[in-house]
Order: structure tokens, then sequence, then C-alpha cells
């Protein structure tokens, strides 16, 4: 915060924030401490979300730094360098390490049953019966249906009587007989169930109790987890998440953030600003791209070494929500400082610039909308009555400038929806973003990381090789700059540049993808993207909407409009080059 008045500086919104150089100064600090030392480099090595906190030492006002990580790290909760737990769940002799080691015993008898050859006999004697009366009742079906096919040829060629009658009691037995091996299956496997189930009971019974050892732990701990905030109010995880209707999930009180806060409140410290960020060993952090020069699976979009993330919600919205009372937080958002303009329109459509820090539609901030702004324009520009009633298209993300269609008709609404949805529209995008991977001037290639929404961290998405949308972006390098306000970003093609100007493609149109994909697909996040771990050179989100090509939903002309990106914040006017 040394460019904020320690007086008056609000605390971080650990929620969406940019880190400060102080923090960012201190977090690089422990990043050297972790890599000169082998043993840290071993327990933090595989990834670890880490946490700084600068805050006022004594009347005098002194800074100092406090560092703290999420759980634990080689087996350990307590560590030179760092804050300790909140609640030391280590303790060999505390209530949860006896408490854990019976559980472990249960485990331990849970397994020896399970293992026991009697229990596998009987487990075996279970699935072999069931498997062979398939098989015969199988086979038995298949030999009725030979049978039949041959009383049928008999019938057609014999008017016998005495031969038909034969015909017919003999598909009465087969009939009989088929239900009597049904019979016989149904006994049979009940009785080798049975009989398993007898074993397996004293393992379920252990199941049994080993769940409500765990859940009456969980409670205990949660009971017993007594957290404080800057008014200097106490109380435990358990309550805190119950007056919410919600139950801690495992885990809560363990990551950095907490830690740091709680240090800081019982040792007469004045939190300033505070920062969460990823480790991982330097040989985890290159960028590698595949022949069909793609960034795809191979990177997983994982954490960043060195990248600021905010705090989680699902565990640390509600604790966090209680510990910072009494504190000034950042804003969660900021409005925007620009009027929308009317780029084009027709009586079907229009096309608008939005400026960042608007929302598209109405939604939660309690700010106006661009659809409510255009709304109320041409409720003011109306001519003897007239009333033109403003349709949603497709959203640009609150942070994000640039150009957005408008239908004024549901008819437009629909074929314009329908070329957004079947990809015929073309967009493209410019963003600033932080260059730690080195990009190349002129470097381009396809970001092909599947999304999904992250239900833990609403509203952010989260890279999901499994079950993730299928996502594309293409994406070119087109500047780069050493200045912070990035006054320069479009003129210099230096590829050692602290900040790259990129421009992106997108093929599909998932929630925040261009910013996840630069920030977990180029590893580069965009300047001012408090999300996805973007720094605190810039005051807004350096993306913009720049250009759009669609056809007339009523006509079918091809329509194009642009609209240069112009981050006037940093007294610069990014543009293609």
């Amino acid at each position: 915060m040394s460019h904020r008045d320690k007086s008056t500086a609000p605390f971080t919104n650990p929620f969406r924030y940019s880190p400060s150089d102080e923090v960012r100064e201190a977090a690089s600090h422990i990043i050297s401490y972790i890599d000169g030392s082998e043993s840290l480099s071993k327990d933090f090595g595989e990834g670890k979300m880490l946490g700084v906190l600068i805050a006022d030492s004594g009347e005098d006002g002194s800074r100092i730094s406090i560092a703290a990580f999420s759980g634990n790290a080689g087996g350990r909760n307590v560590i030179d360098g760092f804050v300790p737990p909140v609640f030391d769940l280590l303790d060999p002799s505390g209530h949860f390490k006896r408490t854990e080691a019976g559980i472990s015993r249960i485990n331990e008898e849970i397994s020896a049953i399970e293992n026991s050859a009697i229990y596998k006999e009987a487990k075996d004697d279970m699935e072999r019966t069931a498997a062979g009366w398939e098989r015969k009742i199988k086979e038995y079906r298949a030999f009725m249906a030979d049978e039949k096919q041959k009383r049928e040829r008999i019938r057609s060629t014999s008017s016998d009587n005495g031969t038909l009658s034969a015909l017919i009691r003999e598909s009465q037995f087969q009939k009989a007989q088929s239900k009597r091996l049904k019979a016989m299956a149904a006994a049979e496997t009940k009785e080798a169930e049975q009989r398993f189930a007898q074993i397996r009971e004293a393992a379920e019974c252990l199941k049994d109790k080993r769940q409500r050892m765990s859940d009456d732990l969980q409670r205990w701990i949660f009971r017993n987890f007594i957290v404080r905030n800057a008014r200097g109010e106490e109380r435990s995880i358990y309550d805190i998440f119950a007056d919410k209707g919600l139950v801690p999930p495992a885990g809560t009180g363990e990551c950095a953030a907490p830690k740091l806060l709680q240090y800081a409140y019982t040792h007469n410290l004045r939190p300033v600003a505070m920062g969460e960020f990823w480790y991982c060993s330097p040989k985890d952090t290159d960028r590698k791209l595949d022949d069909a020069n793609d960034i795809g699976e191979k990177e997983s979009g994982q954490r960043i070494r060195g990248m600021f993330y905010p705090s989680c919600k699902s565990k640390c919205g509600p604790l966090l929500e209680y510990m910072l009372q009494g504190l000034d937080i950042e804003k969660s958002f900021e409005p925007a400082q620009e009027l929308p303009e009317i780029l084009w329109e027709d009586e079907v459509m229009t096309v608008v610039s939005k400026p960042s820090g608007m929302l598209c539609v109405p939604g939660k901030t309690g700010g106006e909308s661009l659809q409510e702004w255009l709304q109320k324009h041409y409720r003011t520009a109306s001519i003897g009555g007239s009333h033109t009633v403003i349709y949603s298209v497709h959203r640009l993300d609150m942070d994000t400038s640039g150009i957005v269609v408008f239908a004024k008709t549901p008819q437009a609404q629909r074929e314009l929806q329908r070329q957004f949805a079947s990809r015929e529209v073309q967009k493209t995008y410019i963003a600033v973003v932080e260059n730690r991977m080195r990009l190349k001037a002129g470097e381009e290639g396809v970001i092909n990381l599947p999304l999904s929404a992250d239900f833990d961290n609403r509203p952010a998405q989260k890279v999901d090789m499994q079950n993730g949308r299928p996502s594309l972006t293409g994406y070119r390098v087109i500047g780069f700059s050493e200045t912070a306000d990035l006054e320069d970003c479009s003129g210099c093609l230096s590829d050692t540049g602290r900040f790259a100007v990129v421009e992106f493609r997108p093929e599909t149109g998932r929630t925040h993808q261009l910013r996840v994909h630069s920030a977990s697909g180029l590893g580069c996040p965009i300047a001012g993207d408090r999300i996805y771990g973007g720094g605190n050179q810039a005051e807004r989100l350096c993306l913009h909407a720049e250009s759009i090509r669609l056809s007339h939903p009523i006509t079918g002309n091809t329509l194009e409009f642009t609209k240069k990106a112009h981050f006037k914040r940093y007294s610069a006017d990014v543009t293609k080059r």
C-alpha cells in the first residue's frame, strides 16, 4: 500500500482484489524463502496456497508482514516463518488426534474384516450364485425360444389333434419350468446374500460407528474453533455458519486468510492489506505448446506459481465476512465511470459500447444496467407516446468494456440469439495481460480448455477437464510494454515487456472464458482481473470487446462494428497494429 494513505485506505476485499506493491513484495520474499530451503521446497513443492498480510505494528505505525499457508505442509501445521494455526488439530495429546486415532483403529478393523478369507469367500459365493443362475435362466430362455419355433413349424404342417395337444402340454411344461428355475434362483441367491450379510454386518456396524464419530468430531472442532474479528468479538465457526443456515465444510478455518487475520487480532496488529497466492516448485510452471500450437489438455488449467487468487467462498465466505467486521473493506466492484455510447441503430436492433463497471442486464450490484440505460434513453427520446422495448441478446462481464448488441423486437432477438448460439458471430477482444510467461511477439494459437462453474467460488469459473463445457479461444500477441501505466503497450514489439497486448477471438461464449483462458491457458492474467489473479497496476479489467461481425436479423446483410480499446485510466490508447 505504498501509494495509499495509511490511515484512510480500505482493507483488501479478499474475494475481489488486486494485490498491493507491498503484498507482492512480501509474497516474493516468501517464495524466495521457500525456494532457498530444501525441506520447505519439498513440503510445498506439489502446490500450496499461501497468504501474506501487511499490518501496522504499535503506535508508531511501523509496517510488518506476516505469512501463512493453507492446511498442513509435510504433515506439519507449525513452521518457522509462518503464523501458527488458529486451532491446533495436530497436538498429539489433544482431543482431535486422540479421536482421529480411534477412527483409524476402526478403519483397521473394517479392513481386517473385509480382507478376511471368510468375508471374501462369502462375497465370491454370493456373486457366483447370482451369476450362475443368471446364466442358467438366460440359457433356458434361449432353449424355450428354439422349442417354440419348432412347435410353430410342426403346427404349420400338422392337423393331428394328438400332436397339437402334445405341443400345448410341452409349451406349458417349459413355462412352468422357467418359473421353477426363477424361484430356485431367487431362493439360492437370497440364501447366499444372507450368509454374506451376516458376515458383513460387523463391518457395517463399524462403518456406522465411524461415521458418527467423524460427524461428532467435526461438530466438536467447529464448536471449539473460535475466531476473532476486528471489533475484538469472538465466535465459533459453528455459530458463524449456523447463522446463515449452513454447515461448515471440512477444513474451514485452516486457509491462509483466517490464520493471518486471527494472528493480527491477537497480537495487536492493524491489518492494512492482504493477498493469497499459489506456490509450487519452479519446474511445474513452464507453459508449453503442442505441435498444433494449441494450449489444451496438457496444461489442464492448474494454478500458476506466484499468481494471486481470491479467497474461496464455500469455506471462507461466511468466516471472513465475520472476521472482517470492524474493518473498512474495499468495494466489491467499481461502478462505471463513463456513459455508454450508441454506435448504430435501426428499427429492430441497436449496437452500444458499454463502459467497464456496468452490468449488461439488471443484477445485484444496485447500479444501473446497460439495458436499463437504453430503455430510459429511448423512453426519453420517444415521440408521440411511442415506446421502444429493449431485448437482451448476449452479454459482457460487468468489468469488460466494449460492443454489445440489443434487439428492439422479439423476432430480432430470436434471430440474433440464434446466430450467437450457432457461432456465426465473429468477435474480437483486446486485452492487456501480465506477461508472466514471456509471450513472444506475433505468437498465436488456440486455447482449448473446457470450463465449468466453480461452485465454491461463485461467480468464478474453473478449468474442468472431465465435466467442463468445450471452450475455444484463438489468440495473437500484438504488443508489449514495460511501463506500469501501459502507456506504450501498443507500440513496443519487444517481447521482454512486463505487459502484453493480446487479441482474443472466442469461438465459444462461456462465462469468463477469456479471463480464465488468459490466466490458466496462457499463464498471463488480464491486468486488473481481481478474480483470476490480475495485478494492482490496473484499476479496471483491461479487456475490451473491440469488434463484432454478424448478419442483420431481418435483411440478412453483413454488419461489422468496431470500437477501439481505450483504457484511459492509463492515459493510453491501446489499439491493434
